[in-house]
């Protein structure tokens, strides 16, 4: 039988995982209408997620490991999306798009911030991303130390932060923020011919593999940012892999919701690839034992 605490978890996941399947992309490019549209649409459905998981979370009674757990992994992994189309509406309301010059130089400015907002939290910065855990039961246990010092917060409920896990959420937005910036400008500096579509590369790849197990993938590389530093969303991703793999997944955030509740496993698929490796090294290094 799961524990209570497996059922929390289980409903956190379900929760990200329908939240960022409806995320619109936003990429420099678009007509300004059709960012803004996109930018205030993502802002609210992402608010109403962090509601939901709040009235799911102040219902529980958390261990310290369970509440450090949940400060640290699972809700900024859900109000980094809010930090990040939050700063993006902010640039794109007021980028001087119809002078280039001023732009440039407005995109130069806000590279310059987003950096120095990490280098003044530097300490963070490399304690979060090196995965260091001596801290956490200082910084993500509600009430354990005072919240940090932020020029900025969007989330002051007291129930319902530790103040780090925003810090978190705000330094892992910073880092897609820069890389949109880095996009823009280019755009910006190298438009592209009017009237132009990306070309559709041809493959001669088809996806004969169950897809669940794609969309296992699609979940993964997701979360692991694996494409423009994060700055993607869920189903910018399905879509490329379903051109790439010439097939169709379909509803993925509802497979998805049958793949977390399957018995036999949540990750079958990626667990079988890694077995696959590693029988693939294991020969390999076998064979070259043989050649010495």
């Amino acid at each position: 039988m799961a524990s209570k605490t497996d059922a929390m978890s289980t409903t956190f996941a379900q929760l990200l995982a329908q939240t960022t399947a409806k995320l619109r992309p936003v990429v420099p490019g678009q007509d300004t209408a059709s960012q803004l549209s996109a930018l205030h649409y993502n802002i609210a459905l992402v608010s109403d997620a962090l509601l939901a998981l709040r009235h799911s979370f102040v219902q529980t009674s958390p261990t310290p490991a369970d509440e450090i757990h949940f400060f640290r992994e699972v809700k900024p992994s859900l109000s980094v999306h809010l930090v990040y189309y939050t700063d993006i509406l902010r640039i794109v309301h007021n980028l001087p798009i119809a002078d280039r010059e001023r732009a440039t130089a407005y995109l130069q400015a806000q590279t310059h911030a987003q950096q120095q907002f990490i280098e003044r939290h530097l300490f963070y910065f490399q304690y979060f991303n090196s995965n260091q855990r001596h801290l956490d039961d200082k910084l993500f246990i509600r009430g354990a130390s005072p919240k940090p010092d932020l020029l900025f917060a969007i989330d002051t409920d007291a129930q319902f932060t530790t103040g780090y896990d925003y810090l978190k959420a705000a330094l892992d937005a910073s880092g897609r923020v820069l890389q949109f910036l880095q996009d823009l400008t280019h755009w910006l500096l190298h438009p592209p011919p009017p009237n132009t579509t990306p070309a559709v590369p041809a493959t001669a790849l088809t996806w004969t593999g169950a897809k669940r197990g794609l969309i296992e993938l699609t979940y993964a590389l997701h979360e692991a940012a694996a494409f423009n530093n994060g700055n993607v969303d869920l189903k910018t991703i399905q879509d490329g892999l379903e051109v790439a793999f010439n097939v169709k997944l379909g509803n993925a955030s509802r497979i998805f919701q049958e793949i977390l509740g399957r018995k036999s496993g949540d990750t079958n698929f990626l667990e079988l690839l890694t077995g696959k490796l590693r029988q693939r090294i294991e020969k390999m290094e076998e064979k070259n034992l043989r050649k010495r």
